[in-house]
């Protein structure tokens, strides 16, 4: 199981603001997805609270589109095949609506670090999250 973290946003400048707060200890402003068995798996929401659509998202490994790849964090082996994740994220949905998203309570950091534990591979590393 691997951590996908991006730079929020395609924007130069966030980059730059990350590799500075993270130098001094501070984390960043990141985007956060697990990937397994060659998919990674994020939150995101919408503007649209009447919703009801899962703020939970599959994409190709490292290929978010709305933000800039930056690195991959090993957080560990799982055993689980992909019929066990599966059916973990369809436990997930509901708690994890787009609608539920909140940039400072309930983000794709915090879904990430669920996943993670739901896994059975421990929690994120403290810097991923330092500003969620």
């Amino acid at each position: 199981v691997t951590l996908n973290v991006y730079d929020v946003s395609n924007n130069p400048k966030i980059e730059t603001i990350n590799n500075t707060m993270k130098s001094i200890g501070y984390g960043g402003i990141f985007h956060a997805a697990i990937e397994i068995h060659g998919k990674e798996y994020s939150f995101g929401g919408t503007m649209n609270k009447k919703s009801n659509v899962s703020g939970i998202f599959p994409c190709q490994p490292k290929q978010c589109p709305m933000h800039h790849y930056r690195e991959s964090v090993f957080l560990g082996d799982c055993e689980l095949d992909t019929e066990q994740v599966l059916s973990i994220l369809k436990v997930l949905r509901p708690k994890w609506m787009a609608r539920s998203y909140n940039v400072f309570r309930k983000n794709c950091a915090f879904f990430s670090r669920e996943f993670a534990i739901e896994l059975g591979v421990g929690d994120l590393p403290e810097w991923v999250y330092t500003l969620a």
